[in-house]
This record gives C-alpha cells, sequence and structure tokens, in this order.
C-alpha cells in the first residue's frame, strides 16, 4: 500500500488555505484562522508550501485530518513527513506534534494518540510514525484517519511537509528508546526489526552531509552507547536493521540531549554564622 506524497503545494496560501479532503480545525470552538492550519510558504522541505498548526495555551488543538484511508487495518501503516518550526524557534526550544489515529472525523474523542513528535529550531528533519501498535478505540472500532494536532502548553507552532503513508516493511528500522541519559552518557536501546543493528551518529550541529558519511558501528546486544559527551548536547542518530543478508533502510534522523547540570555546584554548604543585618 502506498499513498501518494502530499507536498501541500496545489492548494494556494494563507489562512482559510487547505488541502482537498483534509479537514482543519481548532479544539477552541472561538480560535480565529491564524489558529486554523492552512497552507504556507513559510517554509517547505520542497516545492513552495507546507501544512502550517499554530496553537497557543488560549487556542490549544489546531488540527488536520487527512481523507480516510483505505486500507483493512491501519496497523499495518507508517506515516513519514518532514517537519520544522520554521524561524519561530531557537534550537533549544521544542515545538509539540501529536499524531493520532481516529475513527470519525465527526467525532474527535474517538482519537487515539499515538506518538508525540518534538521539532526543534534550525532543523528539517523527516519523522516516521508507525500505527503497528494501535489497537482500535475504546469502542474496538478501528480508525482509518490520521490526526496531526499542535497542542501545548505554550506556544507552538509546526510545519509539515511531503506527507507520505506506505505499508511497514517487512524487514525494518528498529524502534528507539532512551535507557540512560547523564549530562556525558547515553544509552540507547534498539528494539524490533531484525536480530541485530548498527548505527551511526554525529555530535554537536545537525549535518545530513556529516551523518551521511559517519562510521557504522555493529550493534550486537541491543544498545548503543555514545561515551564522552558534554551537558545539553543534542546527538544525532539514524538506526537499521540486520535481517539476515539483508538491510531495512535507515531510519529517519533521530535527535537525543544529553541532561544539562544543575547551575549550583552540589552539594551546596552554608553554616548561616554571618549576620546578614
Amino acid at each position: 500500500y502506498e499513498m501518494g506524497v502530499e507536498s501541500f503545494d496545489y492548494y494556494g496560501v494563507g489562512e482559510g488555505s487547505k488541502p482537498n479532503c483534509y479537514i482543519v480545525g481548532n479544539l477552541v470552538d472561538s480560535a480565529t484562522s491564524a489558529y486554523i492550519p492552512y497552507c504556507s510558504d513559510e517554509y517547505s522541505h520542497s516545492g513552495s508550501a507546507s501544512l502550517k498548526l499554530a496553537s497557543t495555551p488560549s487556542y490549544n488543538g489546531a488540527y488536520a485530518i487527512t481523507p480516510e484511508i483505505d486500507i483493512d487495518s491501519i496497523s499495518r501503516l507508517r506515516v513519514r513527513f518532514n517537519a520544522s518550526v520554521g524561524n519561530y524557534y531557537t534550537s533549544q526550544y521544542a515545538s509539540e506534534l501529536i499524531v493520532a489515529v481516529l475513527t470519525d472525523p465527526k467525532d474527535l474523542s474517538s482519537q487515539t494518540d499515538i506518538d508525540t513528535i518534538k521539532i526543534y529550531g534550525g532543523e528539517d528533519l523527516q519523522y516516521e510514525v508507525r500505527f503497528d501498535e494501535y489497537i482500535g478505540d475504546y469502542d474496538d472500532v478501528y480508525g482509518r484517519y490520521v490526526m496531526f494536532v499542535s497542542y501545548s502548553n505554550k506556544n507552538n507552532v509546526v510545519f509539515i511537509d511531503d506527507v507520505v503513508f506506505d505499508t511497514i516493511p517487512t524487514c525494518v528500522a528498529p524502534k528507539v528508546k532512551e535507557l540512560t541519559n547523564t549530562p556525558n552518557r547515553l544509552v540507547l536501546n534498539l528494539y524490533g526489526g531484525g536480530l541485530s543493528y548498527q548505527a551511526k551518529y554525529i555530535i554537536g550541529n545537525y549535518s545530513q552531509e556529516a551523518i551521511d558519511v559517519a562510521p557504522i558501528h555493529d550493534i550486537a546486544n541491543g544498545n548503543l552507547e555514545i561515551n564522552g559527551l558534554s551537558q545539553n548536547t543534542a546527538c544525532y542518530v539514524m538506526v537499521r536493521s540486520v535481517c539476515g543478508s539483508d538491510y531495512s533502510d535507515w531510519s529517519p534522523v533521530l535527535r537525543f540531549t544529553t541532561m544539562q547540570l544543575a547551575e549550583a555546584t552540589l552539594p551546596y554548604y552554608d553554616p548561616f554564622t554571618q549576620n546578614a543585618f
């Protein structure tokens, strides 16, 4: 199964524009048009436009719902898309995008959240969300609609572009979860996909050219350890599965950031022996 790439290039731009057959809105009924998703030329990964989803704490929940996906089980699919915050935020600020499955576009309570993506300033990355763990909504009904939602307790702007749905491959890149995060060390657990894995990574500023030529590390025990780091440092990681003599595609670039030390030096000691008055 594969649905063509939605590039958002053919619907005009500006408030009120939207892709054909998409449903757009905001969870807050009084939201103005600036907080209802629309096609924008402020960012594009390819072509001339993207879909802008903006929200604030007052107008929280800008959403875009795809057309119905014609497949017997959405759990066989994945969605891939590029996303950016455009010029709105710095590299230390992350916008958030919820990707959910919906059984009825007229009933937003039928939403089942699948993943929440963090998108940092200064980056234009591809993201992938798989629906293989989706088991239906609370009524055991299986959804065929995917909903993108800008929802956060702060100002939140996300642009998405080049959205494509396709079947999850038999040999698929592993999923990754963070096991250890200290100011100087990351341990990432790779699971699913093949029986063994490979990984490559870069530290610091993102560059696709740099990660493309980064050394490839064999991962036999499922854990990727990255040592000798500094606090609050970004690591960009790509992983793939080894399936016998075959390899999966490389995953999209994944970002992890090391823990930041507290400003005060610990332990802190004050004998309270001096009178401040």
